[in-house]
């Protein structure tokens, strides 16, 4: 499942609360600057054209240094979560 994803209202003070799933994540930075943070990983500057990438199970989360980003994240297996019910 790929989906895109927008943020906006930066930079930001402080970074979102950190969270995990069961789905392996990779993320490209399509627009903007953040800073990832992922459980045991040294936290990474990343800017437009850079890519992540988060084990299943991992606590992560990002903070926005640029004024909006854009990310285009990648998931395995399908993210029920993000469906919208109709």
């Amino acid at each position: 499942m790929t989906v895109l994803l927008d943020f906006s209202d930066g930079p930001w003070e402080e970074r979102e609360p950190p969270h995990n799933h069961p789905h392996v994540q990779t993320s490209y930075i399509a627009e903007g600057e953040i800073i990832f943070y992922c459980e045991g990983e040294p936290d990474e500057r990343l800017k437009a054209g850079d890519m992540f990438f988060v084990p299943s199970g991992k606590l992560h989360t990002i903070k926005l240094l640029s004024k909006k980003a854009r990310l285009v994240d990648s998931f395995n297996p399908l993210r029920e979560d993000f469906l919208t019910k109709e």
